[in-house]
């Protein structure tokens, strides 16, 4: 597989310069859209922001290790990272302007009569020619007044947003069209819910971040990776089950409200045992239809391989995993409690309420 190497700044250890390699899947890395900048030293993604933190740390590590110690070269938690790289990345919206980022969160953390923040803010220079202004303050109001900010984000609506030079926001205005001579592809932060916004550019999805951890854009599950995680559990399974089950996945894939669809050998046998944690019910083929209506409510769906149900609204259980992950919420740790405790095989489809979708266990 072809790889694509990252290197750190060498360290004097010992008598040696030494230096950190990363190497990653290059289709992985290149399959994200990054920014056209040939600039090695400036992160032009998330990704190479989260690669350039990495490195930093690990070279902070070799300049204060000490060839004795038993602890670990890196411990700082990944989350933290995570954040850090947020941060690094959003200097590119911001031309260098430290607390977009965390300006960002503070205005998505709040609520306006009850309402969730939702709304668009455009990135720019003040007077750039490709934003058409439609109202100006007299009065810039700074980025640090959140409340502030997020009460004008009320004014923003289709392609109208608040216009900010990263540090003021001076009004609100449009982007020209893409025929236009003045036309120029520009950052605008997407406020989609309570604590959740995106970075865009060139209509391309570059970060979300959800309760202040940055993630990467995933779209819907992928049709190939599907096919092949439903492999790896039921390798006797026809193309026309594994399509029916794609089928019932891409339906559970549009709950905006999340949920989980589990496919398991033994649906018979958990629903039974769960009894106390579900609704059972006679064993039916679930259809796309049936499960629009079962997943409006809670807990998750059990299918066996074929697609016959046997029990919705399921609270999943399991024991503790070390590779739960506490940025991701309870549907997700839970599901993941479950395949790693399961008996039977099984492949669990969770979406979650910020849009992330998850195949359990993961495709390797």
């Amino acid at each position: 597989m072809p790889r694509i190497s990252f290197c750190s700044l060498p360290v004097s250890f010992n008598g040696y310069l030494v230096l950190v390699v990363l190497q990653l899947s290059s289709e992985a890395y290149h399959g994200y859209y990054a920014l056209p900048d040939k600039i090695v030293a400036r992160a032009n993604s998330l990704l190479a922001a989260a690669v350039q933190e990495f490195l930093q740390d690990c070279a902070r590590a070799l300049r204060e290790s000490d060839s004795d110690d038993a602890h670990p070269v890196l411990d700082r938690d990944y989350n933290e990272m995570l954040r850090a790289a947020g941060r690094r990345f959003m200097l590119r919206a911001a031309a260098g302007t430290h607390g977009l980022y965390d300006a960002c969160n503070g205005v998505a953390a709040l609520r306006h009569e009850g309402d969730d923040g939702i709304g668009l803010m455009i990135v720019a220079r003040r007077h750039h020619p490709a934003i058409v202004p439609v109202l100006t303050l007299e009065t810039p109001i700074t980025l640090r007044d959140h409340r502030s900010i997020r009460k004008l984000l009320e004014l923003s609506e289709d392609n109208t947003a608040l216009i900010t030079d990263a540090t003021h926001v001076f009004g609100l205005g449009y982007l020209v069209e893409e025929t236009h001579p003045s036309y120029e592809p520009l950052f605008m932060v997407h406020f989609t819910k309570h604590y959740s916004w995106e970075l865009t550019h060139a209509d391309h999805i570059m970060m979300k971040v959800v309760s202040n951890s940055p993630r990467l854009p995933q779209g819907r599950v992928d049709a190939d990776n599907f096919a092949h995680a439903v492999r790896l559990q039921w390798p006797e399974l026809l193309d026309a089950g594994i399509a029916y089950l794609w089928r019932l996945t891409q339906e559970a894939s549009t709950q905006s409200t999340g949920t989980i669809l589990v496919i398991s050998a033994g649906a018979a046998q958990e629903a039974q045992r769960l009894t106390r944690q579900c609704f059972r019910v006679a064993p039916r083929l679930m259809t796309p239809a049936i499960l629009r209506l079962v997943t409006n409510i809670d807990g998750a769906v059990l299918v066996d391989q074929n697609g016959i149900c046997h029990a919705i609204g399921a609270i999943l259980d399991g024991l503790a995993t070390a590779k739960g992950d506490s940025s991701r919420g309870s549907r997700y740790n839970s599901a993941l409690r479950y395949v790693e405790s399961s008996q039977y095989p099984v492949l669990a489809v969770v979406v979650s309420e910020d849009g992330l979708i998850d195949l359990l266990p993961p495709v390797s």
